[in-house]
């Protein structure tokens, strides 16, 4: 039996420094449509937040999926993931300082789509102390060759997911083990004793695009009933 997990999922906490809400997908959405599509474990990582993976957590606490805790944190060189994230670190730290930051709580620290072209750690993955590297993102897909080959130069663990902004990006990217998974510590021993393989398919452009249109929709909406509530 294999079990399908998707390790870069956003929800409705998380927020681009650059552009507000990047998701509209609450987390019993997210759980519900990972259940549907029979992925056992997910990794909720939004944008400098913990929140909507804690929320997740205790959701899925009467559910047979795992949710690992997760954060997506802005660095001043490129995006890391936070597994196993429990407390918020400030964003815009060096790569080095956010990693120690995570390490503190116990936190298993990725390079987030590793080699894309924006907000990527690139080739100074190589002088840091990662756990792994994202070699599978269904967002930076034209990257992910490139992340594999240097996730395997470096000998590390290598992680799949999604990185979806709306429920249908669910399970576009996945790691998938055949390994049994009960736990959180058994999904981080899949992945470090490189037990996983990596699948999926790019994110299709119309996908983001709806995603970009539900936000600012909403956006719009919000606006529009606080003027209307001020008038």
């Amino acid at each position: 039996m294999v079990t399908l997990m998707d390790l870069h999922i956003h929800s409705s906490y998380s927020r681009h420094w650059w552009a507000g809400q990047s998701s509209l997908a609450t987390p019993k959405e997210i759980l519900d449509a990972a259940e549907e599509r029979n992925i056992k474990v997910i990794a909720i990582a939004d944008h400098n937040s913990i929140e909507g993976a804690k929320e997740a957590v205790k959701l899925a606490r009467d559910r047979d999926i795992i949710v690992l805790p997760a954060v997506e944190l802005s660095t001043i060189d490129g995006h890391l993931l936070g597994f196993n994230a429990t407390e918020p670190v400030p964003k815009w730290l060096t790569a080095e300082a956010a990693i120690d930051k995570l390490r503190e709580q116990g936190a298993f620290v990725v390079a987030a789509h590793p080699m894309f072209v924006i907000a990527s750690i690139g080739l100074k993955a190589r002088k840091l102390k990662l756990d792994a590297l994202e070699g599978f993102n269904a967002r930076c897909a034209v990257s992910n060759s490139s992340s594999q080959r240097l996730a395997k130069r470096l000998n590390l663990p290598v992680t799949g997911g999604s990185d979806a902004h709306s429920l249908d990006e669910i399970g576009n990217g996945l790691c998938i083990t055949a390994k049994e998974v009960y736990t959180v510590e058994d999904v981080l021993r899949a992945i470090k004793h490189h037990k996983v393989i990596l699948s999926g398919n790019p994110a299709k452009a119309y996908q983001i695009v709806k995603n970009s249109m539900q936000i600012m929709a909403s956006k719009v909406r919000r606006e529009s009933q606080f003027i209307k509530h001020k008038i």
